[in-house]
């Protein structure tokens, strides 16, 4: 009777044993699963990351191409465009935000590409506002400064004080400016206003002082939109244009290897975990086996022992008869 009491016990600690291991991958694998999953969102918002950047690329390029002659963008400073740009912009941000507090990204290892992402991001975005700023104040047709110029040549024109053969001169180098942001049509500009307004003082006719005041203003106008100019970029190497795509291009390269950087290490952790799961299933079989070959070879030599020591006294008593 004892005897088959040790072997229950060590059917139920075998049982157990291996109940137990089970136990203990399961729980291990459901959190190797839950950390496969919380990396592949990380990955998910690394794609997002790219997504976003390459869309605001498209709106700010599209801005500059087609928000510029929308009374929309001077009327309310916003256009399409500009709006698809901030749309993009803040969640982008938030996402950058989310990223740096995450536990399963600092595990990466790539906390200075992101931080660099982050800064480049910021200039270029500050970049892009400022830029639409100045084109807003310097204005299109009847808007902005180049509005209230129009406005002050056109009094001029009514004033009917000024030579109307030196008027078509000033506009015309006021044109070629717009056209060909060359700063020779500035000097020209300001030279044609010192002969016009010297004539209009020697024809002493009709309303000289409100010409004169409508000529210097058109004077200043012009020079706003020069400077506006200026800091917008006579070309696309000089001015806000320059930053931004200076900032655009501190922006992809780091962004792109951010994203790879981080696909690279996420791939090789879930990678890696799924091995360590399949090694532990493994493992659990093996030592399963084991134990089970073990146990059963436990029970074979007590069952025989038994079966010897009933046939040793069956034979002490004559009642017994092997086979």
């Amino acid at each position: 009777m004892k005897k088959i009491k040790t072997i229950k016990t060590k059917l139920l600690l075998a049982f157990g044993a291996v109940l137990f291991l089970s136990l203990l991958l399961s729980g291990w694998s459901i959190y190797s699963i839950y950390k496969i999953l919380d990396y592949e969102a990380v990955n998910v918002k690394f794609d997002d990351i790219n997504i976003r950047r390459l869309q605001l690329r498209r709106a700010e390029k599209n801005f500059l191409l087609r928000d510029l002659t929308k009374p929309e963008f001077f009327e309310k400073g916003e256009s399409p465009n500009w709006r698809l740009f901030k749309s993009f912009d803040l969640p982008l941000k938030q996402t950058l935000d989310s990223l740096t507090g995450s536990h399963r990204v600092q595990s990466l290892g790539i906390a200075e590409e992101l931080e660099a992402t982050k800064n480049h991001l910021t200039e270029y975005t500050e970049a892009f506002y400022l830029l639409a700023q100045k084109f807003k104040k310097r204005g299109f047709k009847d808007w902005g400064d180049e509005g209230e110029l129009r406005t002050a040549i056109h009094a001029v024109e009514k004033d009917n004080v000024a030579d109307k053969a030196l008027i078509l001169e000033l506009r015309k180098h006021e044109k070629d400016f717009f056209l060909r942001k060359d700063l020779q049509y500035k000097e020209k500009f300001d030279n044609a206003i010192e002969v016009l307004k010297t004539e209009i003082k020697a024809n002493k006719v009709g309303a000289i002082d409100d010409a004169i005041k409508n000529i210097d203003l058109y004077q200043a106008k012009f020079h706003q939109i020069v400077d506006a100019e200026i800091a917008i970029g006579l070309n696309e190497k000089e001015g806000l244009l320059a930053a931004l795509q200076a900032a655009v291009d501190k922006l992809d390269p780091i962004t792109l290897k951010m994203t790879s950087l981080a696909k690279l290490k996420i791939d090789e952790v879930v990678n890696g975990t799924i091995m360590l799961i399949t090694l532990a299933v493994l493992i659990q079989l093996a030592m399963g086996g084991v134990l089970a070959i073990m146990f059963s070879n436990n029970f074979t030599k007590n069952t025989t022992k038994i079966r010897d020591n009933r046939w040793n006294v069956s034979r002490e008593n004559g009642s017994y008869q092997r086979g």
